[in-house]
C-alpha cells in the first residue's frame, strides 16, 4: 500500500493536463476495446479538452469520427487540429481531402498552404497539392507540385500521371509523353489509367 507522501506525489503527477488526456486516452481505448464507441468518442473528446495537443486522441476520435460518416466534426477536429499543430502533415492532407470532397477546393488549397512548410517533404502532401491546383486549371503550379511528388516516390504511378497530365495541359507535349511512359512503367495504377497512359507516351 502507498504511502501518504507516494500517494500525493501520483496524484499530483495526473494534475497536469497532459496527464489528464494522457489518462482519458487510455480509458477512451479501453471503451473502444470493449465495444463502447460512443463512450470512447466522450473520453477522446474530453482528453483534447484537456490537452489540444494530444495527437493520438485526436487522430483516433477523427477516425471514428468518419467510421460514423460524421464528416463535418470530423473537419471541426481536423481544423482545431492544425491550428494547435500547423505542423501535422497527415492532418492536413486529411482535412484538405474532406473539403476538396465537398468541392471546396479552395479551401483546401488554403488549407495545404499553411502547412506548406511541414508538407515538402511528404510525397501525399505535394500530390494533393498538385491535385487541387490541377482542378484550378494551375497546371504549371500543378506540375511542379507533381514532379515533387513523383521525385519523394518514384515508385507511384499516380504522381506521375498527374504530372503528365498537367505538362499536357500546360502544353509541354514532350515532357508529358516521357511522364506518362513513367507512370505506365510503375506498374501500380487502375487499369484503364495504366491503358491510357500507355496510348498517351507513344
Amino acid at each position: 500500500m502507498a504511502s501518504g507522501p507516494e500517494k500525493i506525489e501520483k496524484n499530483l503527477r495526473l494534475a497536469t493536463p497532459r496527464d489528464r488526456a494522457e489518462q482519458e486516452y487510455r480509458l477512451a481505448v479501453q471503451s473502444l476495446n470493449s465495444g463502447r464507441v460512443t463512450e470512447a468518442q466522450e473520453r477522446l473528446r474530453a482528453a483534447l479538452r484537456q490537452d489540444p495537443t494530444h495527437a493520438n486522441a485526436r487522430q483516433l476520435l477523427v477516425r471514428l469520427l468518419l467510421e460514423q460518416r460524421a464528416g463535418d466534426e470530423a473537419r471541426q477536429v481536423l481544423a482545431e487540429g492544425l491550428e494547435a499543430n500547423p505542423g501535422q502533415v497527415t492532418w492536413a492532407v486529411a482535412l484538405a481531402r474532406l473539403q476538396a470532397e465537398r468541392g471546396e477546393v479552395a479551401t483546401a488549397l488554403a488549407t495545404l498552404q499553411k502547412s506548406a512548410p511541414a508538407g515538402q517533404d511528404y510525397a501525399d502532401f505535394q500530390g494533393l497539392y498538385g491535385n487541387l491546383l490541377a482542378r484550378q486549371s494551375r497546371h504549371k503550379d500543378a506540375a511542379e507540385h507533381y514532379l515533387a511528388a513523383a521525385r519523394l516516390n518514384p515508385g507511384e504511378g499516380r504522381w506521375w500521371l498527374g504530372l503528365a497530365l498537367a505538362l499536357e495541359a500546360d502544353g509541354r507535349g514532350g515532357d508529358a509523353k516521357e511522364a506518362f511512359a513513367r507512370a505506365r512503367a510503375a506498374g501500380n495504377l487502375p487499369p484503364e489509367l495504366a491503358a491510357m497512359a500507355e496510348q498517351r507516351s507513344r
